[in-house]
């Protein structure tokens, strides 16, 4: 799954529980949440760990950080009814389900299973930019994306003003 596509189906999560909620701060943190997997194992794997692993799935496509961000979710509802920690886990579910890591069993179970399996990537950025800049799908979800957070400011100003 690219990039975009990953940050549509946060922003999904993110509006449906903003309007339950009624906080639109629910979709910037679904919608960066859904993103974080890439946005850390992307250069953890390809930029430093090049020469030994080169896997762009590591720790933020394990179940180990849904687990942390649910704990995260537990101790944030028991102190103040905040949902921001459940809705982040969902986000990082959601990335984690749309990449099929159930495929991937020794990554998405780590540490349990054993050590990553490494890969071979040559020119990984390079080629995932040519794929993310002519995959007419990854433009719509952008598009989506942006007119999803453009109505969520509309909502939430008619809303204050209400």
């Amino acid at each position: 799954m690219l990039f975009f596509a990953h940050l549509f189906a946060g922003a999904v999560i993110g509006i449906i529980c903003a309007i339950l909620f009624r906080d639109a701060r629910l979709f910037v943190v679904a919608s960066l949440a859904a993103i974080i997997p890439d946005l850390i194992d992307k250069p953890l794997g390809h930029v430093l760990l090049a020469q030994s692993i080169d896997n762009g799935r590591l720790i933020g496509h394990g179940l180990v950080l849904v687990v942390a961000a649910v704990i995260i979710g537990v101790i944030l509802w028991h102190r103040s009814r905040d949902p921001a920690g459940f809705v982040g886990a969902g986000g990082l579910l959601s990335h984690q389900l749309l990449d099929s890591m159930w495929n991937e069993p020794v990554t998405w179970y780590y540490p349990l299973l054993g050590p990553y399996i490494p890969e071979s990537h040559p020119d990984y950025f390079v080629r995932s930019l040519w794929m993310e800049l002519t995959t007419p799908s990854e433009w719509a979800f952008l598009l989506i994306f942006v007119a999803m957070a453009v109505g969520l400011l509309v909502w939430q100003r008619k809303n204050r003003g209400a």
